[in-house]
Parts: structure tokens; C-alpha cells; sequence
């Protein structure tokens, strides 16, 4: 089962993305890092939970008004997630999981929020459990994909679960240029440079042929280049 839509939002998440080292330090924060983007898919539909059986009166989607005002707060909520106030959506959210602890936006909402403030155990607790128990939704997969792909904490980058979950995702949209490009992520912090270029040069050709936004092509194709060096500094090394 899918959720009911989703939109591609564009975090301005300083990341450092580098080979996992037991030793490895996290720079401190620089222009560069501030300019890159973090790729995280967010719902923007609603999925339509039915009404308990109660007897009580739904609209035609099947929500009770009480159901109606929780969704309208979890939209509202997402919504000041994509204007990047994060603990304001994270509020709203823990309101509605207080009356619906089980309502899976504003659950994602939660997972994607600690994400953007770079909690990333709380994000895991959150997130994680919701890809076994969702398995044929692709969102979840890819941002916990990013999140292992890119964490600043090198205690928690994990190349191995990144490329797992995002090949997951990939099986259930395997034209997502969104999940390739989080793919690409995953094998380039694994060391697989030419693996990491062949999915952002993929990701790179999909959001060309649907003329996704100029700032995600621009994007993957410094990843697809970025990749390339590697790829090549590290055959040179053979």
C-alpha cells in the first residue's frame, strides 16, 4: 500500500559526507557544507484511515471530523517542515500523535524532522520500524537510506544499511531519480565509486526527462561528477 502522494523537499542540511572511519572527525561547518542539500521525500497526500467503527458520521473520504482536524494539523504540520521550522512541525506532530499515535504522516513527519535537526537515533526508533511495518512504501526506505548515507556522525554513517534501504526503494519506484540519487550517496560513502556514478548519472537522465527542478539536476550532476573523480583516483591506486 502507498501513501497518497509525496513532494520532494530540499533541506539546506550541512552534510559531510565522507568514507566511514572509526576515527573520523566532522569538520566544523563551512559555506560549502551549508550549500549542499540533503534529499528528503515527504508525504503531501493524505492517506484516508477509516473511521472506527463506531457509527460515528464521515465524510466522504471516510474521516470522521475529529480525523479530519488531526489531518489538517499534520498538513499544516508538514508545511512548516518544508519552510524549514523544524521544532515548530515537530510540535504539531507530537499533538497529533497524542490523539493518533498510529497516524503514519505525522509519524513521518517526526522521523524527517530529527533527521533535519541531525538526531539521528531518534530518527532511527522512529523510522526503522516503520519500514517493516510499511514494506511497499518507498518514502520511508529512502530517507533512511539518506539518513545512513549522509549522517555528520560517523558513529552513525552506514554504508552496508544505506545501500540496502535504498535499493529497496529503488524496487518499488525504480524511476525515482530521488532514490537513485540517494543510492548514489550510498555507494560513494561504501568506497564504490563507479557504482556511485553510474546511479547519479541515472539519477541525473530521469530528473532531465521529467525536467525535474534545475537545483536537483544541478545536483546530481556534481554528484555524477564527483563520483567520476573518485572513481578514477581510485583506478589510478590499482
Amino acid at each position: 500500500m502507498k501513501w497518497a502522494g509525496y513532494r520532494l523537499l530540499q533541506w539546506g542540511v550541512p552534510l559531510f559526507m565522507a568514507l566511514p572511519c572509526a576515527h573520523a572527525q566532522t569538520p566544523p561547518e563551512t559555506k560549502t557544507d551549508l550549500d549542499q542539500r540533503s534529499v528528503l521525500l515527504e508525504w503531501s497526500g493524505r492517506e484516508k484511515t477509516p473511521a472506527a467503527s463506531t457509527g460515528a458520521v464521515t465524510d466522504a473520504g471516510g474521516l470522521t471530523p475529529d480525523q479530519q482536524e488531526l489531518e489538517a494539523r499534520v498538513d499544516e504540520g508538514l508545511a512548516t517542515l518544508g519552510r524549514g521550522l523544524t521544532e515548530e512541525a515537530l510540535v504539531i506532530f507530537q499533538q497529533v500523535l497524542r490523539n493518533d499515535p498510529k497516524n503514519k504522516r505525522a509519524r513521518f513527519g517526526v522521523g524527517t524532522g530529527y533527521i533535519q535537526q541531525n538526531k539521528y537515533q531518534e530518527a532511527i526508533t522512529v523510522l526503522e520500524p516503520m519500514t517493516e511495518e510499511f514494506p511497499d512504501d518507498f518514502l520511508v526506505k529512502n530517507n533512511v537510506a539518506w539518513l545512513y548515507a549522509t549522517a555528520r556522525d560517523p558513529t552513525v554513517r552506514n554504508g552496508e544499511k544505506a545501500i540496502r534501504y535504498a535499493q529497496e526503494a529503488l524496487l518499488i519506484s525504480p524511476n525515482s531519480y530521488q532514490v537513485w540519487n540517494t543510492l548514489s550517496e550510498s555507494y560513494y560513502i561504501a568506497g564504490d565509486y563507479e557504482k556511485a556514478q553510474r546511479a547519479a548519472e541515472e539519477a541525473l537522465r530521469l530528473a532531465t526527462q521529467v525536467n525535474a527542478p534545475l537545483s536537483s539536476i544541478a545536483d546530481y550532476r556534481k554528484q555524477a561528477e564527483k563520483s567520476a573523480r573518485a572513481a578514477k583516483a581510485m583506478s589510478l591506486l590499482d
